[in-house]
């Protein structure tokens, strides 16, 4: 058969241009495999000296975010508006609070709550006057399902 005759047909053409292009290659030389990867694993470092610990494992930082709270409960109550606006505010200010509320529930649970009340200790005048002004500003609605439902929601234990 003809080269020409070959063109006629795409296949033959094809399978010539396949065998004119795959000459025989030269041998590769053979490979030597490479050694392993040696990968180190650290076993578990302890924590940095310096990391803080846990909400619900350190009183004190928990009880400084728990007055903070209390302070935004106190001026979500006292702020003007109906009791289903200040309801919706103390919400707010429990759902922003959600890692406070949940760490001292945690250090309760976890029977740490004489911890907590130790370090409590020095705050109590500065949480009993919050208290009060919850308490005072917030009397109008004291009636409101939603109202107090929303306190305890940011405020009980």
């Amino acid at each position: 058969m003809s080269v020409r005759g070959a063109s006629s047909s795409p296949g033959i053409a094809v399978a010539l241009l396949l065998a004119v292009g795959c000459g025989t290659r030269a041998p590769e030389a053979p490979r030597t495999p490479s050694p392993p990867a040696v990968v180190a694993i650290a076993p578990d470092a302890p924590p940095a000296p310096d990391a803080p610990l846990p909400l619900d494992r350190d009183p004190p930082a928990l009880i400084a975010r728990e007055l903070a709270l209390y302070e935004r409960v106190a001026d979500a109550v006292a702020a003007d508006g109906t009791c289903a606006t200040r309801a919706t505010a103390v919400e707010g200010v429990a759902t922003d609070a959600a890692p406070v509320i949940a760490a001292r529930a945690s250090m309760i649970a976890a029977g740490l709550a004489d911890a907590h009340d130790a370090a409590l200790d020095p705050e109590r005048p500065r949480l009993a006057a919050l208290v009060e002004r919850i308490a005072q500003t917030g009397a109008p609605c004291a009636s409101d399902a939603a109202f107090e439902r929303a306190l305890d929601h940011a405020l009980a234990p």
